[in-house]
């Protein structure tokens, strides 16, 4: 359909907007075709009057480069992507930029997005996972216990990806008590009333690779289906946690 309507336009010789440059340049990504040829159709575009490149298609160029190893060449297109954000989109911008700059391995720009996304009033936990994940591929640890501090205090929606993520770490550098403090902290904190579901079952499968006592956390998701989980449940799940 889209590309009915672009050859509709050459063919009347109807000049084309911003949008419709912006589109056509990510829909030329999209469908893999070489990044020499998404260079070539990016350098006409530019030659438009008052063409300006859209955050959005410049992070899709990014991927594109990043994904031939051009990491230069996809640092610059997101220096490029930051110059178009606009105040309403700054949200989905930065998670973008956060996680290809990640990709590119490049801290430096990293954090310093972080530090602009972290002082927006609509952050939520996506900003907050992308940045402890790369934390993390850096073992960087301290860092990403940090920031996942912050995600507490600020009280953001609960997401099970950072505990299990942050959990892994501690196992994997064998600071189980880390681990298991960071569980239970989780199971008594005030996000257990409005959890979904499917996130506490989550956690529990993590405490239960922490303290392999099947019995206890299958009598515990039991009662949860029922409704019927008392103070006295949270305690044994807490102690088993604490074992």
């Amino acid at each position: 359909m889209v590309h009915k309507i672009l050859n509709l336009m050459e063919e009347n010789n109807v000049e084309p907007d911003n949008l419709t440059l912006n589109t056509k340049l990510r829909l030329h990504v999209a469908e893999c075709f070489s990044i020499t040829e998404t260079e070539k159709l990016l350098a006409e575009c530019d030659t438009n009057i008052g063409f300006k490149l859209d955050w959005r298609t410049s992070c899709e160029i990014a991927k594109a480069y990043l994904n031939e190893g051009l990491v230069l060449k996809a640092v610059g297109m997101l220096s490029r992507a930051e110059e178009s954000v606009d105040p309403k989109s700054k949200k989905l911008a930065y998670e973008s930029l956060l996680m290809l700059y990640g990709n590119a391995g490049k801290a430096e720009d990293v954090y310093r997005i972080w530090d602009m996304y972290k002082n927006l009033p609509d952050k939520n936990s996506e900003g907050y996972r992308l940045v402890i994940s790369f934390s993390l591929k850096l073992g960087d640890i301290v860092t990403a216990d940090k920031i996942r501090k912050e995600w507490v205090k600020g009280y953001n929606k609960f997401d099970v990806r950072i505990v299990s993520m942050m959990a892994s770490a501690y196992c994997e550098r064998g600071l189980t008590t880390n681990a298991k403090g960071l569980m239970r902290s989780m199971m008594i904190q005030k996000y257990i009333s409005d959890m979904p579901i499917r996130h506490f079952l989550l956690l529990l499968l993590v405490c239960y690779h922490l303290s392999c006592d099947l019995y206890i956390l299958l009598d515990f998701v039991s009662k949860m289906v029922l409704a019927i989980v008392t103070k006295e449940d949270y305690e044994e799940l807490e102690q088993l946690i604490d074992f």
